[in-house]
This record gives structure tokens, sequence and C-alpha cells, in this order.
């Protein structure tokens, strides 16, 4: 229908369809099932074309077929436009093809029983808007702003990962540049920034879902040294989009290497047991231990919040949580795939999701208290929800998970809002861990990780006792 509707040639259709394949076979995406106009008209797997040349042959005998056996004899565009809602949003969503469009589709009520009646067992989803009766609208693509369809614009990363789309010929070339995939076709136009600049070194970026970058060596046969690393882009890209991670770099399990990449990245921030941790499986079952070192799941937090001084606050002496403001992670082992998986929730998607009729300025106005069984039984009151960070001022959420005695062997905490209903704790709780703010993440081997302490929530899923995951962090100011 592409050829009629959009001038889009078979070949060129059939070539967008076999690489949303490939991709969804990429990325894993078993339960991703493809139709093609055969299946609409009852053909199963078994009449699919199987190559580029029976494809060809088949399609305008596809579309006749289709045209002839569920457009209604005298469709008028023009009248169902006026009285069915979802068409008309459709229509605007395509207001450059006008009634062509639309009479194309065969958008009649016959066409649509018709394809209930063929597929009535499932749900109907469009990337248009809609009344939401008859289909369930859905944006393919997790966009800012003004939604568009993926084929009718071009996608436009800001540094921080966001999208926008906008039609290729306005994005100004003063301010982005045109990206390419590895076999060189034109993918998305990026802000400029010299963050994306490294002197030395060919190296791309891509960017994760929902949040986070990975940057490896153009070539996969090219490796070079973390030791040449310009930790300070890093630290910069890690404060607009975290985490950032090193991928198919050398030297990244070198304790030296690693130790003094760190002092190129900020100030060390020390702990008791010196700079560097092992986080690892410890074996340790006494309950005083930390689950940091155990192969159990972890509480949401931001590290820092128990290390604790004494510091005079409004006269009175008080213990005051020393927050570091990133982390930093080398992979001494990988994670194996979906066990020990860390996760990085990020305050920005946090506040841009947050479902009405809840608000920033409501949840700025919260505070809670803090509990823990530890040795030291210390209870932290009247900590602020949401904090303003140091660098760019955006609101960041600040929180530790309650953890009961029937989720750990280790120590618990008690959290309750202090200042308002409790009910917030489980839509903190249920945003934190959303698909559309949380990144789910497996190391592998030698990737380096700099996240940004503030700006981010994070945790650890539990893992295998014996599967040795071992990483090394340091935390830096």
């Amino acid at each position: 229908m592409a050829l009629d509707i959009l001038g889009v040639s078979d070949l060129e259709v059939w070539r967008y369809g076999q690489a949303l394949r490939q991709l969804a076979k990429d990325h894993g995406c078993d339960h991703v099932r493809f139709l093609r106009l055969v299946n609409l008209l009852g053909g199963e797997k078994s009449d699919e074309p199987i190559n580029e040349e029976e494809y060809l042959k088949a399609a305008p005998l596809f579309r006749d077929e289709l045209l002839a056996r569920y457009l209604s004899e005298g469709f008028d565009a023009d009248a169902h436009i006026a009285k069915d809602a979802d068409i008309t949003l459709t229509y605007r969503g395509y207001i450059k093809f006008l009634e062509t469009d639309l009479a194309n589709q065969g958008e009649g009520g016959e066409t649509k029983a018709q394809m209930n009646k063929r597929y009535e067992a499932t749900a109907k989803l469009s990337i248009h808007a809609s009344t939401e009766k008859n289909k369930l609208s859905m944006a393919v693509i997790p966009q800012v702003g003004r939604s568009s369809t993926p084929w009718h614009a071009a996608l436009v990363r800001a540094v921080d990962g966001s999208i926008t789309m906008s039609h290729s010929g306005s994005v100004p070339a003063l301010t982005h540049e045109l990206i390419f995939d590895r076999e060189g076709r034109p993918s998305y136009f990026r802000e400029r920034s010299d963050l994306f600049n490294w002197p030395g070194m060919d190296v791309e970026f891509n960017y994760l879902y929902p949040t986070g970058i990975v940057i490896t060596p153009r070539d996969p046969g090219t490796k070079y040294s973390f030791h040449h690393v310009h930790m300070q882009k890093v630290r910069a890209l890690s404060e607009a989009c975290s985490p950032v991670i090193l991928r198919g770099f050398t030297d990244t399990t070198d304790q030296h290497t690693f130790e003094a990449k760190a002092y190129d990245a900020g100030t060390v921030q020390p702990w008791t047991f010196g700079i560097r941790q092992s986080v690892k499986d410890a074996m340790n079952p006494d309950p005083k231990a930390s689950t940091v070192t155990s192969t159990e799941a972890m509480p949401m937090h931001y590290d820092g919040f128990f290390f604790l001084k004494k510091e005079m606050v409004d006269g009175v002496e008080k213990m005051v949580s020393k927050v570091p403001r990133f982390q930093y992670f080398t992979a001494i082992t990988p994670s194996p795939p979906g066990d020990g998986m860390t996760l990085f929730a990020s305050s920005r998607l946090f506040f841009q999701h947050l479902p009405a009729p809840y608000t920033l300025s409501e949840l700025e106005k919260l505070k809670w208290d803090c509990k823990h069984s530890s040795n030291w039984n210390n209870h932290m009151t009247d900590l602020p929800l949401v904090v303003r960070h140091p660098t760019n001022n955006q609101p960041c959420i600040r929180w530790h998970e309650p953890w009961y005695k029937w989720q750990t062997q280790f120590s618990t905490n008690e959290i309750r809002i202090s200042n308002g209903e409790q009910h917030y704790k489980e839509l903190i709780r249920e945003m934190l861990y959303d698909r559309r703010v949380c990144l789910y993440f497996n190391f592998e081997q030698g990737d380096i990780l700099v996240a940004d302490n503030v700006s981010m929530m994070h945790t650890r899923t539990a893992f295998t006792p014996g599967t040795g995951r071992e990483l090394w962090r340091i935390h830096f100011n």
C-alpha cells in the first residue's frame, strides 16, 4: 500500500521490512511477529514470499485483491473523515496526502469489520492519535513534544539522549550532525558537542533505552587503551546522560590504570576500606554484613546515604550523609544475561513521565524518614525527596527504597513520608522501576561505567551464587 499512498516502491518496502525483521532479531525481540499483505488475505507462513523476487511479483496482486475484497463500492473518503473520529485523526496525521491516503487505506466500516474478524483475538495498536475506542494509540519513538511518525520525520537527539522528531530539511546543520550506522546508512541527527570529539580515537556513541550511552571503537578490531581516555569528557557526558559505558577498550581491569583514571575524573572520595571496593559475593552470612557484598537483590538507593559524618546544622550537631557525586565501575567479570543486572533510574525521566495529577512542585514539598536496623541503629529524619542538581539545577529524586525482613537476611530499613500521605511510597517505587525511566543493564567483562550519583538512583537484582560476578567501584567528586 506504501506505493499507492506514499510513492514508495515495492522494492523499498521489501528492504524496509527485511531490515525491521533483522533489527528485531539483533535485539532479541523474540515475541515480535511481522505480517505482510498476504496475511490479511488469510494466508499464513507458507504463503509469505520467501525472497525479494517473489515479493516483487506478488505485492501488486495482493494489493489488488485487498482492495477488491475489502473496499466498499462507492467508498466516500470525505464522508468517513467527517463522521469517524479515528479516521479524522489519522487523516490529520497524513494531511499532506489528503483523500488518496484514506481512500487506499480502505478505512470504511466494512474494512474494519473484516480486519477485526481476521484478527479478532488481538488488540489494534496505532501510531496515530485516536479516541482509544477501536484502537490503542502508542508512540513508536519515545519522543519529547509533538508526536510524529518515524517515516514522516527524522529522529533528532539532544546530548542527553532525549528525542524529538523533525523533517530532515529543517534540522540546522550548525547545531546538529547527521549520524550514520555501521552499514553507512543515515540514522539520526545528533546535537553537536565537543563531548563527542575524542582526538586520536575513532569511536561511536550509541544511546541506550531509556537512558545511558555506550562508547566503543568504531572498528571492533581497533583497541584503544583506557589509559588515553579523556575522563573529564566522560564525567560531563555522565551528567547529561548517565550511565556512560566504555566498551571494547584495553587496560580497563588493570588496577593501577583504573585507580589513576579516577583521579583524572575528579577528587576521589575514600571510604573506611580505602578508595576501591571489590563488589562481589563475600559469602558472609553475618546479619550485620552488607547486601552489597552478597548475592541478594538490593533496594533502590543512591550511594553514600549511610556514609555519615557529624556536622553542625542550624546550630545542632547531626549525622549527615556524605554523598559522592559520581560512581565509577569496571567489570572484572561479566554478568550472566538476566542475572545480577544493575538498574539505573533517571531523575529526568522520572519527572518527565510522572503521571497526573502528581506534579514536581507537589513532590518537592515532601520529606521522609529512614530508620535502619544496622548496628548503629541510626534514624535519619526530614530528608528532602527532591534536590536540585549542583551543575544544571535540574530536579533529582532522593530516596531509599523500604527494605523489609522478608526481603533480606541482612539490614532492613523502614521508610515513611514524614509530612504527607504514605501512598507516595508506592508511586515512587513504581516510577523508579518503570521501563521508561529505568535502564536494566548487564555488565560485559572489561566495561567501564560512570554514573551521576545525584541525578540517578540505582540497584542490583539478585544473582546466582557461585557465578563469580565481580565489579570494582570507586567514588569521586
